[in-house]
């Protein structure tokens, strides 16, 4: 399956396209349902110092989409939260779709 990426005022970087490939892998593997996903990266105000990495993703599934958004002072920080947040939303929809 294709990710894909949008970089906003922010360089692209193989190596953190990497790095998220791997977490998405993670949400992949506990759902064949899925049907998409974006990512996007940005960072928030310059003037501030910390917390300013911004790393949002949207999951596809028929009938819903799940959508994380994490800011921390790492993008891979930002990637692991919202993974680790898709993770529980894609548990609850596995178990409303189980009772239907």
């Amino acid at each position: 399956m294709k990710i894909n990426f949008e970089y906003h005022d922010v360089a692209a970087s193989d190596v953190l396209e990497n790095y998220t490939q791997s977490k998405v892998n993670h949400l992949i593997k506990r759902s064949d349902r899925i049907t998409g996903v974006d990512v996007y990266f940005k960072v928030n105000d310059a003037s501030q110092t910390q917390d300013r990495m911004v790393a949002g993703i949207r999951v596809e599934l028929p009938g819903t989409t799940l959508f994380a958004e994490s800011i921390n002072n790492e993008f891979q920080k930002s990637v692991a939260e919202s993974t680790d947040e898709l993770l529980v939303q894609l548990e609850k929809y596995k178990a409303k779709s189980s009772n239907h």
